[in-house]
This record gives structure tokens, C-alpha cells and sequence, in this order.
């Protein structure tokens, strides 16, 4: 016969992070157990009190995620170079039938200009464009024709090299972003490669992310 115990331990198991949030005494416990109490109840099939959901789950195991806590920590810390670029603004488009096009000539241009940066990450809808001051007039010029949704300014990167093997680690960009948002460093947009995750943000949060970023390295 299945326990509450054992199935407060399932319910909070699917969230990988909760135990070491409850453990380090981030989450209410009273107001965790008020939330889970009508799935708990469904699940046993009876009538169950909130006291005893409450021990269950203070009583929760936390050497299985603790082991991959340390695991995860240990990764992190072996994060490669931290690359900053500044004077960046993105340029959001809406998809088009000619965007590839103005994108191809766009990339012709600077084929060849050492000062010229930019990237870009394509949506369902929409496509946007990362790219420095350096090239601005030419960007607006190449998409003039094209449907702007928005662009924002003043803004910097900042890359973290990913040691090999980082899509063998669950939970890497949750461990980074969950520092960030912490910090309350709001971030406009990510870009990732296998071996390269892109942080792009304000100006003014560059120095603070960088401080942070360096910490997890060092923990």
C-alpha cells in the first residue's frame, strides 16, 4: 500500500531542484504542502491531513540530490573564458518571404570587415538580429523594406565557454539563469551553441554578472 510519504516524494520528484530548495530553507513547507494536499489526496484516494503531508515532507531523502547537486557544482566550476562584448543592439524581424535575403546580403557585406559582429536566432515567427554599433546604418538600411517589431540598444554579451560533455549534465543553464535571477539580473536574450552559451543584457548588469559568474567558478 502506497504511503504519503511515498507520494509526496514523487510529486516533489519532478521537480529536480525542490528538495535542495526545501533543505536550504528557501520554500515554505506549510504553504508547499497546502498547494500538493488535493493532488496527494487524489492519489491515495482518501482523506489525508495537511500535518501529515507537512512531515512527509520535511522527512524528504537528500542524499540522491545532493550527489547531484555536487556533480552539477563540480561542472560549474570548471567553466572555460568568459568573453564580454559591448555596443550591441538587437533588431527583431517579423518572418518574410524576402528576410532571407536581406539577412544573405546583410552577411555579404561584412563578409570581409573585421569590426563588423553579428548573429542571429530564428523563431517560428519572427527572426532576430545581434549585432554591434559599428554596422547599424548598415543593418537599417539592408532591412529598410522589412517589418520591424522592436530593437533595444545598450546592451552587452557575455559568452561562458561550456566544458565537453555539457549536454551530459541536466541543469546547467537552470544553475546559471537561477543565480542570475536570484541577483534580479533580468536578461533580453540567450543564445547557445553546443559548447558556448550567450548571455545578452543592459549595459549596467554587465559588471554585477560578471562578479556572479566568476563566484560559481570559484565555489
Amino acid at each position: 500500500m502506497i504511503t504519503t510519504a511515498q507520494v509526496v516524494e514523487k510529486i516533489l520528484s519532478r521537480s529536480p531542484f525542490m528538495k535542495e530548495a526545501i533543505h536550504e530553507g528557501l520554500v515554505n513547507v506549510s504553504s508547499l504542502a497546502r498547494k500538493i494536499h488535493p493532488e496527494v489526496e487524489q492519489m491515495l484516494q482518501k482523506k489525508v491531513q495537511a500535518g501529515a503531508i507537512i512531515m512527509a515532507i520535511n522527512r524528504l531523502h537528500i542524499d540522491k540530490n545532493y550527489k547531484y547537486q555536487n556533480r552539477l557544482k563540480a561542472y560549474i566550476s570548471k567553466l572555460g573564458d568568459l568573453i564580454v562584448k559591448t555596443n550591441l543592439l538587437i533588431y527583431t524581424y517579423a518572418s518574410t518571404s524576402t528576410l532571407s535575403s536581406a539577412q544573405l546580403s546583410l552577411f555579404n557585406a561584412i563578409e570581409n570587415d573585421l569590426d563588423a559582429f553579428c548573429t542571429f536566432s530564428q523563431g517560428v515567427s519572427e527572426r532576430t538580429l545581434l549585432f554591434n554599433e559599428h554596422i547599424q546604418k548598415l543593418v537599417e538600411s539592408t532591412f529598410t523594406k522589412e517589418n520591424l517589431i522592436s530593437k533595444i540598444n545598450n546592451l552587452s554579451s557575455v559568452t561562458i565557454k561550456l566544458p565537453k560533455h555539457s549536454t551530459d549534465i541536466s541543469g546547467v543553464y537552470y544553475y546559471i539563469l537561477k543565480q542570475l535571477a536570484w541577483e534580479d539580473i533580468p536578461l533580453v536574450e540567450i543564445l547557445s551553441t553546443t559548447n558556448e552559451v550567450t548571455l545578452i543584457l543592459e549595459n549596467h548588469y554587465v559588471e554585477q554578472s560578471l562578479s556572479l559568474l566568476m563566484s560559481m567558478k570559484r565555489e
